[in-house]
């Protein structure tokens, strides 16, 4: 059988942490990558016979499949990049080194040298085409993003992060609410005969998944989710397409929309949060879009301040478009007196 090994840990430029401590859909980082690897039918651990990802790259269940059976007939080492146009939207938005999959062979040390040296493969994945409007009125058009199962990106930067999460959300929404193509027909067809409807909204209403301990609120809008157990839904919040960690917190009248909070994460009352990850314990209090939040010590609130304004952009005034945890009163006296506009 073959085997499987974790991706060496890299630190996470603009987060301050490593890729270990990162969040991924809700999870740890290695521990959802473990839980990948299962599903893709690899064993965790070493051996002769290893896939394992370059360096802080993530890999989908999908993609670890193909790449473990396409470089079943080469010899020796192989190395794997996803093939066709979805590889460009994988690597080109993460900034840093395009990630691949490596099957290293016989044992032995593994070098830079045998990775150069190893046979390159473009691991051929199924693909669909999703509109997406690149810009609103006259002169806006539309273009057509690649979705796959298969999901190979570097976290060597944040973006790299919040991509990793974005491009698998549908995916692991679909798996978790839906479930395999085995049942899917049955579990939409009870989906729709129940909502005497094929309003896909009301669809993903009914297929959301609520675990055990999980409070909604009756007013709340929840639309195609999953929310894990612990996780509170405020009244008047809507939800929609979104995981929800344990422990997480959408108070009332908050907007959620296509996102992942980790555990113990917070959107304060009407605040917004879209397109975005919330790492565990972290906070969102205003607007927030196509970011990472984060939590951080507070006595190293200056260092940490001048990353966000450097790689976020995200203090505003004298407001935070995120709260990344508790943050010191020496930090929040600093922003009082700076004006950095929204990048």
């Amino acid at each position: 059988m073959v085997s499987f090994l974790h991706a060496a840990p890299v630190p996470v430029d603009g987060l301050g942490h490593t890729t270990d401590s990162a969040r991924w859909l809700g999870a740890s980082l290695p521990e959802q990558q473990r839980l990948e690897a299962l599903a893709a039918g690899l064993s965790p651990g070493d051996g002769d016979d290893v896939v394992q990802p370059t360096p802080g790259a993530v890999a989908s269940a999908d993609a670890l499949r193909r790449f473990a059976r396409q470089s079943a007939t080469l010899p020796g080492d192989v190395v794997g990049h996803l093939g066709g146009e979805v590889a460009r939207w994988c690597d080109e938005p993460c900034f840093g080194p395009p990630a691949r999959l490596v099957r290293w062979r016989g044992g032995g040390a593994r070098t830079p040298e045998r990775l150069a040296a190893a046979t390159p493969l473009a691991i051929e994945v199924g693909t669909y085409q999703v509109p997406v409007e690149q810009a609103a009125g006259p002169g806006g058009r539309e273009v057509d993003m690649p979705v796959s199962n298969a999901v190979l990106v570097s976290t060597h930067h944040w973006s790299g992060l919040l991509w990793a999460n974005l491009l698998y959300l549908g995916p692991t929404l679909w798996r978790t609410l839906v479930g395999s193509w085995a049942v899917a027909p049955l579990r939409l067809a009870w989906a729709a005969f129940t909502t005497v409807s094929l309003d896909p909204d009301r669809l993903g209403a009914r297929l959301t998944r609520v675990e055990r301990g999980a409070r909604v609120h009756r007013s709340a809008v929840v639309d195609g989710c999953w929310i894990r157990k612990g996780a509170r839904i405020g009244p008047g919040a809507v939800v929609r397409g979104s995981i929800v960690g344990e422990g997480a917190r959408v108070e009332a009248q908050a907007l959620v929309a296509f996102s992942v909070l980790g555990r113990e994460a917070r959107v304060q009352r009407k605040a917004l949060a879209q397109f975005a990850v919330l790492e565990e314990g972290a906070a969102c209090f205003n607007a927030f879009s196509c970011n990472v939040a984060f939590t951080f010590d507070p006595s190293e609130a200056d260092i940490k301040i001048w990353t966000i304004e450097e790689s976020f952009g995200a203090w505003r005034s004298e407001r935070a478009g995120a709260a990344c945890g508790e943050v010191a009163d020496r930090a929040a006296r600093r922003l009082r007196n700076q004006s950095v506009d929204l990048v």
